[in-house]
């Protein structure tokens, strides 16, 4: 259907159809597309798209949709050179193919294809493949009963080029995002992966367990995947119905995995997913890169940046998750905040804007920002920045702190996250003591004490008051990672505004850690007073003074100790 579309679209633009101008994309968009007249047949595969522009000075080469005849600029620093077009020009045949006879044609090529060298492009297929999926599985296509028909043979055959393999797709010739989409395609169909993804036990394991596609064309390495599925096996029960909510799975894509070398040409996120829910992370290894997630703070804590971005993209899933007293409060707080000193993640946009400017404008961004970047990473650096600015008269980063704990809690327990190594993420459990109205007055913190909270009429914290002592709460052997949770229950819900993320600062790691996990301490309570003169691991936080037995940091006037882990203490100041 699209080269017998192209054809004569080649015509049409000769005669004028074709304007230089932008669209709006409120129909989506598809990346990668290297004509125009492609960028046109791509909207008529769409049933909402009546109109379209084409972005050639974008490396992306960038095809917005639109549901209506409202312009756009080009949006291009470097010029106005776009084109703009209608689905289709006069005089066009716009005789359709009916959405079960496009997949139908869609199969047979995905068929030939594999079975062949691989010769040709197969971007056609896959977006005629997302087109007619992601529409059927929207309900778009509700009552046509020769789609009805044709789902079942579709999915089989595409189930069996699947088992068959497909060694002629490659990223060069698409047929990669191809092989993607038939899999996405039986996942919606079968709602299991058990024909999806037989061929790749890691991955189906991450959505049998998870209900998460990962939808990378087999990028990721063994250590990246078993990291991807440590982070899902971390999340509070509570805050992982944000991924499924209302769709039957959530997909995680790298879209630059499908680029082919140092070409721009994978066509975007949006046509690897076919359900409501789905996010993008950076093509990039376990171990490979880090990022400070405290940069601008008075701390400083790396963290992998695969899991820097896969925590702050999941973590955008939660908001949908908060509870009506929490939606109120961190607009609340929000409002309060002034000055960058207000905010947890007070390097975000530093050369810029400045963290207060860019989260009033970005609302959307705060929980992805100060709980996914900071408090997933370590909740004992969190705690510390916000205690140093309440030592200094600035009591909003205590409040946001808070809003996070509650925003992790289940009752009277909440979670702690502490970062043991690189990559490795160790989650504890936190008690909790609440007022009637919610608030939480106390928080016991194993291996570290209790403090307890003070707070304004309008929930903001006024004071709190507790050990003086610095809390990395290792020690306690509180938790680690909990049980895969059961799969959510699923409740529709608009889609979530999409805003970027700010592109992190790429630093090269050190050598990519061992994936192998320290042995679980026992929990047992000591029976004998130890004979050596260094202090042994106690579930209660330990401040001394001058002690030659601890290491260090700040001289020997430093007082506050922690243990860090069960493997030695150190003093934090």
């Amino acid at each position: 259907m699209l080269r017998i579309a192209i054809a004569a679209l080649a015509i049409a633009a000769a005669d004028g159809c074709f304007l230089n101008h932008g669209a709006c994309y409120n129909a989506g968009f598809v990346d990668g597309l290297a004509t125009p007249e492609l960028c046109q047949a791509a909207c008529q595969l769409r049933t909402d798209c009546n109109y379209w522009s084409w972005h050639p000075d974008r490396n992306d080469k960038r095809c917005h949709m639109c549901k209506t005849e409202r312009r756009g600029s080009c949006g291009d620093a470097r010029g106005n050179n776009c084109v703009w077009g209608p689905e289709w020009c006069p005089g066009d045949d716009d005789d359709e193919d009916s959405p079960a006879k496009v997949l139908e044609k869609t199969m047979d090529f995905a068929e030939r294809f594999c079975g062949s060298d691989g010769k040709g492009d197969a971007l056609d297929a896959a977006l005629a493949l997302h087109a007619v999926g992601k529409e059927w599985h929207d309900g778009v296509h509700r009552g046509d009963e020769d789609l009805e028909v044709a789902l079942k043979p579709a999915a089989d055959k595409a189930a069996k080029v699947l088992a068959t393999g497909c060694n002629a797709a490659d990223t060069c010739n698409r047929g990669a995002v191809l092989v993607s989409n038939l899999r996405a395609f039986v996942l919606v169909h079968d709602g299991d992966a058990e024909r999806a993804l037989a061929d790749d036990r890691a991955r189906k394991a991450i959505f049998d367990d998870y209900s998460v596609y990962l939808a990378d064309g087999g990028f990721f390495d063994e250590d990246s995947v078993a990291a991807i599925d440590d982070w899902f096996d971390s999340v509070p029960t509570r805050l992982a119905e944000g991924f499924t909510y209302g769709a039957p799975y959530l997909t995680m894509t790298a879209r630059d995995a499908f680029n082919c070398g140092s070409q721009r040409n994978n066509p975007g996120g949006a046509v690897l997913v076919f359900t409501a829910r789905g996010f993008n992370v950076f093509a990039t290894q376990y171990g490979d890169r880090t990022e400070d997630a405290f940069r601008g703070t008075t701390e400083s804590s790396r963290g992998d940046l695969l899991l820097t971005v896969l925590r702050h993209e999941g973590a955008h899933q939660f908001d949908r998750t908060m509870s009506s007293r929490l939606q109120k409060l961190l607009h609340t707080i929000k409002n309060e905040c002034s000055r960058v000193e207000d905010w947890l993640r007070a390097g975000v946009a530093a050369g810029g804007v400045g963290a207060n400017n860019f989260f009033k404008k970005a609302p959307q961004e705060i929980i992805a920002s100060q709980f996914g970047n900071q408090y997933m990473l370590s909740s004992s650096k969190q705690f510390k920045v916000a205690r140093t600015q309440a030592s200094k008269g600035h009591r909003m980063p205590m409040s946001w702190f808070l809003f996070n704990v509650e925003l992790a809690a289940d009752g009277d327990e909440s979670f702690f996250y502490e970062r043991k190594d690189l990559g490795d993420i160790v989650r504890m459990t936190v008690l909790l003591e609440r007022a009637e109205d919610g608030e939480i007055e106390k928080m016991t913190v194993p291996g570290c004490g209790t403090w307890s909270f003070d707070y304004r009429s309008d929930g903001l914290v006024r004071d709190y008051d507790g050990p003086d002592c610095a809390c990395v709460p290792l020690s306690s052997g509180g938790g680690g990672a909990p049980s895969p949770h059961p799969r959510p229950t699923k409740a529709p819900t608009e889609q979530p505004t999409k805003a970027p993320t700010e592109q992190p600062t790429l630093l090269p790691a050190p050598p990519r850690p061992t994936r192998e996990p320290a042995p679980r301490p026992s929990l047992a309570a000591p029976t004998d007073v130890p004979t050596s003169t260094a202090p042994t691991a106690s579930p209660v936080a330990a401040c001394v003074g001058d002690d030659p037995s601890w290491t260090k940091r700040g001289g020997p006037e430093t007082k506050n100790c922690a243990w860090v882990g069960l493997w030695a203490p150190r003093c934090d100041v």
